[in-house]
């Protein structure tokens, strides 16, 4: 039995709000479900969830011209800025 595992999607949550953002090559959507962010590789056919959360739902979401960092922004008005490229 396998037990080392990724998590790369969340299941479950339906897209509520927010914008898209396409990555600056346009192979990715960056999508808000719930209090998380959901890349969509176009190109691959494949999801992955980033691994960190809001507290609220995610409202806004900004990539940088370059796709380094994303910012997001809950319905509090809460931001996190993220280093989209690694994930942290």
């Amino acid at each position: 039995m396998k037990t080392d595992f990724k998590f790369s999607n969340l299941c479950g949550t339906v897209y509520r709000k927010g914008n898209l953002v396409f990555t600056p090559d346009g192979n990715s959507i960056l999508s808000p479900v719930g209090n998380r962010v959901t890349l969509f590789d176009l190109v691959n056919n494949k999801t992955e969830t980033l691994p960190f959360e809001n507290k609220r739902d995610i409202r806004r979401l900004a990539l940088s011209p370059n796709g380094n960092l994303l910012l997001s922004v809950d319905e509090l008005g809460q931001t996190q800025l993220v280093n989209f490229r690694k994930r942290t």
